[in-house]
């Protein structure tokens, strides 16, 4: 897909200017866990992955879908996912280095996913924050945190650390 897209990256948005069409990737480390006494025991720790596509209004502003997911390793595979989340994220600065501040809206899930079929999961509305630093055109450093609401199952924490690439 890359090789098919390269000669008309310029008119995709791959110009070196946040403003047009953004990807990106990020992975760290992340956490979950329960915040209010009739959550479930969902906590988990582990990778973080994440996965920007979106547009970027301006230099300093980007509207885009931002999907984020906890890959731990207790009893199985423990996730947290967010499926669709909207974001937004504000550049300080329409260069890098920059300060950036981002927050979201979505949908997420939690809990224990094998490949034989989950147990024990969780999911509802989901909010997420967080703090960022580009130091570079493309390459960034971001601190997150987010709640899980789950009805009558409880509600949920999440944080992490990453660090990601933006292609612009």
């Amino acid at each position: 897909m890359v090789v098919l897209i390269t000669p008309f990256s310029n008119a995709l948005g791959f110009d070196g200017s946040r403003g047009g069409f953004v990807l990106g990737f990020g992975g760290g480390y992340g956490q979950i866990f329960a915040i209010s006494q009739d959550a479930r025991d969902v906590s988990a720790q582990g990778v973080l992955t994440e996965l920007v596509l979106g547009h970027g209004i301006s230099d300093q502003w980007l509207v885009h879908y931002s999907g984020r997911q906890v890959w731990g390793s207790r009893q199985g595979i423990l996730y947290t996912g967010v499926f669709p989340s909207l974001a937004v994220t504000h550049f300080g600065r329409p260069k890098s280095p920059s300060i950036y501040q981002t927050g979201s809206l979505g949908f997420a899930a939690a809990g224990d996913v094998t490949f034989e079929g989950g147990r024990g999961g969780v999911s509802g509305p989901a909010g997420f924050v967080g703090i960022g630093y580009e130091a570079s055109r493309h390459l960034g450093f971001e601190l997150v945190g987010g709640v899980v609401t789950s009805g009558g199952n409880g509600t949920y924490g999440t944080v992490g650390l990453t660090m990601k690439v933006l292609a612009y």
